[in-house]
Order: C-alpha cells, then sequence, then structure tokens
C-alpha cells in the first residue's frame, strides 16, 4: 500500500500485491512485480518530492525494497527508513502514522543535519574564513549593519539574545536553532553558544 504521510495525516495512494515467498524470489533472482513496484515507488517518490521514504512490512520485503531502490536511485539510500508493520495493507499505514515513526525520523535527521552544518562551520573557522564570526560582541555588530547572512544559536541562551536574532531575521538573515544538549550544541557552547556567517566584511 503507497501512502503520502504528514503529520496531518495520510492518504493511500494506491496499492500493489506481492505473491511471491522469499525462497521462491531469491531463487529467480529477480520478479517483475517487483521491478514494477520499485518503478512505480520511484515515480511516487519524485512526484511527492519526498524529503523521507519509510518502507514497512512484517516480513522481508521491506529490505529486498530498498536494496533495490538504492541500485535504481543511489541518491534515494539516505533518504530510507525501515520499520516492522504487522501487515502490508492499509493497517501498517495507520500503525506509522499513529507510531513514533515520523518522530524518530525527523528527529535524527535534525540531530545530523545541525552536527553537519557545526562541522562545516568549524572547518571554515580552522580555514581563518573572516565570514564566519564566534564572538558574541562582534555578531551584534554585524547584525547592527545587516550583514549576518545565517545565525546558529543555542536553545538555552535565546532568552537573552532575542534582540540579536530580531535584528538578523530584519535583514533577511536565517537562523538555525540547536540543542544545547546534543553533541553539535555542546560544541557550540565551547565559543559563545552561537556562531555566525556574515555575506560581506
Amino acid at each position: 500500500t503507497f501512502a503520502n504521510i504528514s503529520y496531518s495525516g495520510y492518504t493511500i495512494l494506491g496499492k500493489n500485491n506481492l505473491r511471491l515467498s522469499k525462497k521462491r524470489y531469491i531463487e529467480q533472482k529477480s520478479d517483475k512485480g517487483i521491478d514494477k513496484l520499485v518503478k512505480k515507488l520511484i515515480d511516487l517518490i519524485k512526484y511527492y518530492n519526498s524529503e523521507y521514504i519509510i518502507l514497512g512490512s512484517p516480513l522481508f520485503w521491506k529490505e529486498i525494497l530498498k536494496k533495490q531502490l538504492v541500485e535504481e536511485k543511489t541518491e534515494l539510500s539516505n533518504k530510507i527508513f525501515l520499520e516492522d508493520t504487522t501487515s502490508g495493507d492499509e493497517q501498517s499505514i495507520r500503525e506509522i502514522y499513529r507510531g513514533n515513526t515520523l518522530d524518530k525520523i525527523i528527529k535524527n535527521n535534525k540531530l545530523k543535519r545541525d552536527e553537519d552544518l557545526v562541522d562545516q562551520y568549524f572547518e571554515e573557522i580552522s580555514k581563518r574564513n573572516d565570514l564566519v564570526i564566534y564572538d558574541k560582541k562582534t555578531i551584534i555588530e554585524a547584525s547592527n549593519n545587516g550583514k549576518i547572512e545565517e545565525l546558529i544559536i543555542n536553545d538555552n541562551i535565546i532568552e537573552k539574545n532575542k534582540e540579536l536574532m530580531n535584528k538578523v531575521e530584519s535583514f533577511g538573515g536565517k537562523i538555525e536553532i540547536l540543542n544545547s544538549k546534543t553533541n553539535s550544541g555542546m560544541k557550540l557552547k565551547g565559543l559563545s553558544g552561537m556562531l555566525a556567517k556574515k555575506r560581506f566584511n
């Protein structure tokens, strides 16, 4: 069963029945039904511009589908998540929607994205890129002149820096808020609890 899932609900997009045992699938090494299913999934992923792909099944099909999807489109590798469900019909969609799958996926991806973002900034600092700044006084001065393109700040110092954040946003700057208790947040804490990238000097 195909579905488009969001926090507001889900929409059933279609169904596909695979009447093939794992043993028979392995013996044949391929199956037209699987090939059609993979093609259909790729078409839906492209049409809906899917950020995450959840493959749910009670047996082995999710692993097989993931393998073939990645073989067809390697860029999907980091977008696919596997989930155990009691069936492959609409019941499985309800299980995924009502469970904590979406929260878990989004949380894990935000953690990784935050770590990658902070690591990129630290790399620029090591290269002595003068567009990247982390001294609070310097960041405030740059924000007053509309120079801040992006501000990264820990959530535990937001209250003390609302004026700074408002100033950055007023000039069209982007703000990324990090959880101060995560690895990326702890790295940021080692500086001033914030980092920024200037548009220009």
